[in-house]
């Protein structure tokens, strides 16, 4: 969830190059302290080490997902200043990994302070985890093949998400929060707080489904 990014960055304007405050720049080290306490309290990795455990961690993330893309399909405008914004969406690939894998998700303890995502800013805050998550993803689906034998085909498809195409698709992403900054300036740190909130609203709901994700196998 940590994407390089420079200092600032360059946007094209009729009066030629313009030099802005990168925003990606400013998120990544804004944000490290909270990518680190979740990276460290998420449970991925030892959620990999059998096929029950990863049943738990599918359904905790499906939770997550519909809940925070609900509320960002319904900003209106985002998919002005990011028009692939429906190709992103994850928790349709989750639906598909809970069919394959014959969970059915019950009534969950979830967390009740959910992310607010109410503006444009605060959405590109938020996508900002979900996107940047992607790359990480990558090195999950792997190990996923190596220690379960899961492949985007039969229960592994959410972290492969895009697939061959997460380079592109961070690529653009990058480029169209850039391009919102740079007609936006006064939007950063609307963008910033909404992307330490999302790490962590994760944190915390990874942490109540630690106490107890009721799922039912078929």
């Amino acid at each position: 969830m940590n994407p390089t990014a420079t200092a600032t960055t360059q946007v094209a304007t009729p009066m030629g190059l313009v030099r802005h405050p990168s925003i990606l720049h400013q998120l990544k080290q804004r944000t490290a302290a909270h990518h680190r306490r979740l990276e460290s309290e998420a449970n991925i990795w030892p959620s990999l080490s059998c096929l029950d455990e990863y049943r738990k961690l599918i359904v905790s993330m499906f939770g997550i997902y519909k809940t925070l893309e609900s509320r960002l399909q319904a900003v209106e405008r985002l998919s002005i200043f990011l028009p692939d914004v429906g190709d992103r969406w994850k928790a349709q690939t989750l639906t598909r990994d809970l069919a394959v894998l014959a969970v059915f998700p019950e009534p969950t303890l979830m967390c009740t302070d959910v992310v607010a995502i109410l503006s444009v800013a605060e959405a590109f805050g938020c996508l900002y985890v979900l996107e940047g998550s992607t790359l990480g993803g990558q090195i999950i689906s792997r190990q996923l093949g190596a220690k379960l034998g899961l492949t985007p085909e039969n229960g592994g498809a959410f972290f492969s998400s895009y697939g061959p195409r997460v380079g592109q698709m961070w690529k653009v992403f990058s480029e169209r929060l850039e391009l919102f900054c740079s007609g936006h300036p006064e939007c950063q740190e609307e963008i910033v707080q909404a992307a330490l909130a999302t790490f962590e609203y994760f944190t915390r709901q990874l942490a109540c489904n630690k106490i107890g994700v009721m799922t039912r196998g078929v």
